[in-house]
């Protein structure tokens, strides 16, 4: 196992990625009128004059004065078909500017709706509103965090005497001070024996918990059943190996305040590590 190691529980992680709901856009867009309307519909008068003139053809080849006849009466009511358009082009006229005119301001005001939609979906987004939103929900979430099962209101100070932990104690409150605990208890439904959190990092404004613990055997095959029920409880957990604890202190402190730093975008606990060297 490389050390430190830092376990954040799931849901926590997840926060990291969420955004804010964002509205839909509900509107349709206007659909653009037929083209413009034209006097006459070339094309149908084409298509009729032609048919009466092969009609006319075909009718003549064995009776020329009838065929002449169909002629004459297709030719007249193209003609009134053609004077029949002429006369309803001025209200279909009208009907498409009305509907013109309509389209144009419908154009305007869903645009306008558009662009107001896109700018509250910008703004929601926005890194700050984001950061801000998913603050908020990392407070919401901290605060399911379990306690532990004791009733310490107070920070512990009989820490262990010997000389490594004893040592990493003065470290331990000296950047930490207030909130800093030791052999918090936490009952497990599986076990016998309760866990006993070694050094636990407590804020109680933010039901932020923090286990520190320190691993002498880094060798030995890891067991991550303790990890994961604390995790379950919402604690982070933080592993450190005793060289490190022995070689470098004040930078496994500075591992603790870079994780509350990762976790809850507040560097006030980082800022005094500036010149302490990273583990």
């Amino acid at each position: 196992m490389t050390y430190p190691v830092v376990i954040i529980p799931e849901p926590i992680l997840a926060l990291q990625n969420v955004i804010p709901a964002t509205p839909q856009f509900m509107l349709d867009r206007p659909v653009k009128p037929e083209p413009e309307p034209q006097p006459f519909n070339q094309r149908l008068l084409i298509v009729e004059s032609l048919g009466a003139l092969l009609l006319g053809l075909a009718t003549a080849i064995s009776i020329p004065a009838l065929g002449i006849v169909i002629f004459l009466i297709g030719a007249g009511s193209i003609a009134a078909h053609a004077w029949l358009m002429q006369s309803a082009y001025r209200q279909r006229k009208r009907i498409y500017d009305k509907g013109l005119a309509d389209y144009v301001r419908q154009i305007d005001l869903y645009e306008q709706k558009e662009k107001a939609h896109e700018a509250e979906l910008a703004n929601i987004l926005s890194p700050e509103n984001i950061k801000e939103f998913r603050q908020m929900q990392l407070l919401l979430q901290l605060k399911n965090t379990q306690p532990q099962d004791d009733d310490r209101n107070s920070v512990s100070l009989a820490f262990n005497q010997t000389a490594n932990q004893s040592g990493f104690a003065i470290h331990l409150n000296r950047y930490f001070t207030g909130r800093i605990y030791r052999d918090l208890t936490l009952f497990t439904a599986d076990l016998a024996e309760p866990y006993i959190a070694e050094f636990a990092y407590i804020d109680r404004s933010l039901s932020l918990y923090i286990d520190i613990e320190i691993d002498i055997e880094i060798d030995e095959p890891y067991d991550d059943r303790r990890d994961r029920f604390l995790n379950s409880k919402g604690w982070l957990v933080i592993r450190l190996s005793e060289d490190q604890l022995l070689s470098h202190p004040q930078s496994c402190c500075k591992v603790i305040a870079q994780t509350i730093a990762e976790v809850i975008g507040d560097r006030l606990e980082l800022s005094q590590f500036a010149l302490v060297p990273d583990l």
